[in-house]
């Protein structure tokens, strides 16, 4: 009769482990989940309201997925225009 008992211990015992290493990874996931999925926001300033930019305009272009996606174009500075080779950076 003792050694039923005892099993039924170890059985609690793994059982318990397994659900306190369980939460564990589960925290761990959401923290890592949260650093890296930042929450959305709508802009509410310009190149121009933010920085005093003035070379800029809106854009939008269609992604390969079909997905709409909208910006800002920031040409460079006239002056540097004659170092400029065209490449445009999106981020």
């Amino acid at each position: 009769m003792l050694r039923y008992w005892r099993e039924i211990a170890a059985v609690l015992v793994v059982g318990c482990l397994l659900l306190v290493v369980s939460g564990v990874l589960y925290i761990a996931w959401r923290q890592a989940y949260t650093w890296t999925h930042p929450p959305r926001s709508l802009v509410d300033h310009t190149p121009e309201s933010r920085y005093g930019l003035v070379n800029w305009e809106e854009i939008t272009f269609a992604a390969s997925d079909g997905l709409e996606l909208k910006g800002w174009f920031i040409s460079p500075n006239p002056e540097d225009a004659d170092k400029a080779d065209g490449a445009v950076v999106i981020l």
